[in-house]
């Protein structure tokens, strides 16, 4: 085999090598489309979309907080155990005389739950039981009682506990309000985003048409001049349409490719994995206008919006 032939296969051999890069490259740059519906886009947001999970988050830490604020009111158990000794005695008045020692040991045990209730009422409950045991007697007692102590005017309207309750749930409605607007707002986008992929989309087919008619006409002028009938500024004229034609598909292009990632950002929350897909809305499209009452739309926002 001569130098020729293998430089020949060594050339055919990086050729084909290069040819399958470049497919390769090009499937992976140009995927197939993905059909997606609207609703199927919104599911998918209300499922990943990364500023609906924030603001989910919101209304469960102001749930917390309530919770923590209305702890004031928990009743506190209290217990106490205590054991006393005692000796006396053992002393005498004379040499001949000496007194017994004395022992007495007591036992106490005493327990109770004590609190405060909504309109500053102080509430103790509990008992207590004793019991002495000595040389000479022995004895043993026990309680039970219940203490209630309601100031007339202190704490009665408001106190700090009732105070940072309110505050809590004023904080949880607003969360959930939040909650609400910020589900409203990511539908509106959505579907936004969505029509607004269909519209460039459209457009790129009109552009693409655009094209195809505007070198029709140079094709025809160039005709026209070469017979005599137009000048060549007229032709001139004609490619400059061309020109534009395709300037006006690339932007087209352009404004595909945004809306792409924009509706891409708003469904998906991990965007990165999804940059190779590539969505088409497969929802169909009417140009039928639809019937909207103003009356009744000021209506229903006045009750079902969230502000």
């Amino acid at each position: 085999m001569n130098n020729q032939t293998i430089y020949g296969t060594i050339r055919a051999f990086f050729g084909a090598l290069f040819l399958a890069c470049g497919c390769a490259m090009a499937a992976t740059s140009n995927p197939a489309p993905t059909p997606v519906t609207l609703a199927e886009c919104l599911e998918k947001a209300l499922l990943d979309n990364l500023g609906l999970q924030q603001e989910q988050r919101n209304p469960e830490i102001s749930r917390e907080d309530k919770v923590i604020a209305s702890a004031g009111y928990d009743p506190s158990f209290q217990v106490s155990a205590r054991h006393s000794y005692e000796k006396t005695g053992g002393s005498s008045t004379n040499a001949d005389s000496e007194t017994d020692f004395s022992r007495t040991d007591t036992d106490a045990f005493q327990s109770g739950i004590v609190g405060v209730g909504p309109m500053g009422l102080q509430y103790e409950v509990g008992g207590a039981l004793s019991e002495t045991t000595g040389s000479y007697n022995d004895s043993a007692d026990g309680n039970l009682g219940a203490t209630l102590t309601q100031p007339l005017l202190k704490n009665f309207l408001i106190d700090d506990v009732r105070y940072n309750t309110r505050l809590s749930d004023n904080r949880l409605n607003g969360a959930n309000t939040q909650l609400e607007t910020a589900l409203q707002t990511l539908v509106n986008k959505v579907a936004s985003a969505y029509y607004e992929l269909c519209y460039t989309r459209e457009n790129i087919r009109v552009q693409k048409e655009g094209i195809e008619l505007a070198k029709q006409l140079r094709d025809d002028n160039h005709r026209r001049v070469a017979i005599g009938a137009m000048t060549p500024l007229d032709e001139k004229q004609a490619e400059s349409q061309v020109a534009a034609r395709e300037a006006d598909l690339s932007n087209a292009e352009l404004a595909f490719a945004t809306a792409q990632n924009l509706l891409k950002s708003l469904v998906y929350s991990d965007y990165m994995a999804v940059q190779a897909i590539h969505l088409d809305p497969s929802d169909p499209l009417s140009d039928d206008p639809p019937i909207i009452d103003a009356s009744s739309s000021w209506t229903h926002a006045l009750q079902f919006r969230p502000e």
